[in-house]
């Protein structure tokens, strides 16, 4: 949050000034400006120590008893978790960190002129080896797509007159496979490949 009561989402790598919450009702203030510079992880854990926690911001009022001991952009208690397209959560991040040429992601383009505030999306930038960035949903940028690859199990009992070569019965279940897949309403231009199969006795 900066002095103006503004929020911001930036990496929780970048290490800032921040606020605790004391609700242990020794003091008259409930807001401590900590002037420590730390990442957030590391104001989190100062606070619940010392304090109870990072302060959070639930009203206009906690916002103003805040800006009353801040001077400049803090740590507050808020965290947001980004979620994949398909709305899965990830344990796995893959962040571009603080380097000399950029700032640590993602930054909601805080230091990007007109883009404050509005990098919601996220990129991997080839340039940096596919570390992620934070960009503007409406940028236009090449992308990558994933479908799920489905493996399929069947018993299939096939009965014959005559000797089957193995080559001769994968071909004919393939065949069956695919006649019966169009019959259901699958396109005709999709391929199938029986990876493998076992015999077993009637």
């Amino acid at each position: 949050m900066d002095n103006n009561g503004k929020w911001y989402d930036l990496s929780c790598e970048n290490t800032l000034s921040f606020v605790c919450y004391d609700g242990r009702g020794n003091s008259s203030q409930n807001y401590v400006w900590i002037y420590e510079y730390r990442n957030w992880t590391g104001a989190q854990s100062y606070c619940r120590e010392k304090y109870t926690d990072l302060a959070s911001v639930r009203n206009e009022t906690e916002r103003q008893q805040i800006l009353k001991v801040t001077l400049n952009l803090v740590w507050i208690g808020l965290h947001r978790n980004r979620l994949w397209s398909d709305q899965s959560n990830s344990s796995f991040t893959y962040w571009l960190p603080l380097t000399k040429e950029v700032i640590a992601q993602p930054d909601n383009g805080y230091s990007v002129p007109g883009q404050r505030g509005f990098q919601h999306c996220t990129a991997v930038s080839l340039q940096y080896f596919g570390q992620w960035t934070d960009e503007s949903c409406f940028s236009s940028l090449p992308f990558f797509c994933y479908s799920d690859k489905y493996v399929m199990g069947l018993r299939v009992k096939l009965t014959s007159v005559e000797y089957l070569s193995q080559s001769q019965i994968e071909e004919l279940v393939i065949i069956q496979l695919q006649e019966e897949l169009i019959r259901q309403g699958l396109p005709s231009n999709f391929t199938m490949h029986l990876r493998n199969y076992r015999k077993t006795s009637p």
